[in-house]
């Protein structure tokens, strides 16, 4: 079963003022690369970094991971992330069955959780077209969405993004409970980066 993933980082990031996806992690890498190594651990290959602001810069924070990538830009970033998760998901292959869409400001991610996300989505009893992970009452990401969305998504009008798209469809959707704090952590402000770097060093 083909799964993808689709991590945004076409952000302006305004409040940090800086690419958010060249932001060190540790041992040299950065937060795109780390994001990208917890999903190629997870067994999912088919990776797309939608870039946007920082576009060049985006790039190079692949550092050599990039030919395990495909990047994509959103020339129209002021438009908002959900322009940015159509620009990845019109470009998936036909035989993708999941995708997950990942902010690249969320880079703590746990690979349990994503491993188990999937395993969720491939269960005999599982008829959800949508999966989101959710940690001691609080929802976070990544979600992870069935291509049978795919028609539907794409001609959403746009209102309140992918949360109002994924809304449209709470009746199908599943609860992933995990013990996860870093669904819910994200970085839009030197005072969180430097929470972020205390975090990553429990």
């Amino acid at each position: 079963m083909k799964f993808a993933c689709i991590i945004l980082a076409a952000g302006e990031g305004s409040r940090l003022g800086k690419c958010k996806a060249a932001l060190p992690f540790s041992d040299g890498e950065t937060l795109l690369t780390h994001l990208i190594t917890t999903y190629l651990n997870s067994k999912v290959t088919n990776i797309f970094v939608v870039t946007g602001y920082w576009k060049e810069e985006t790039r190079a924070a692949a550092q050599n991971l990039s030919p395990s990538v495909n990047f994509v830009n959103n020339d129209n970033p002021e438009k908002g992330m959900f322009s940015s998760v159509c620009k990845g998901v019109s470009l998936l292959d036909s035989d993708v069955k999941y995708f997950f869409v990942h902010p690249v400001d969320i880079p703590l991610v746990k690979e349990d959780t994503i491993i188990k996300m999937k395993n969720t989505m491939l269960t005999p009893e599982n008829n959800a077209t949508w999966l989101v992970p959710e940690y001691k009452n609080a929802k976070g990401h990544p979600v992870l969405i069935s291509s049978s969305l795919i028609p539907e998504l794409l001609n959403w009008n746009g209102q309140q993004g992918l949360r109002g798209f994924l809304s449209s469809h709470v009746n199908n959707r599943k609860i992933e409970y995990v013990d996860d704090e870093g669904i819910i952590y994200d970085i839009d402000t030197e005072e969180d980066y430097i929470k972020f770097t205390n975090l990553r060093s429990r």
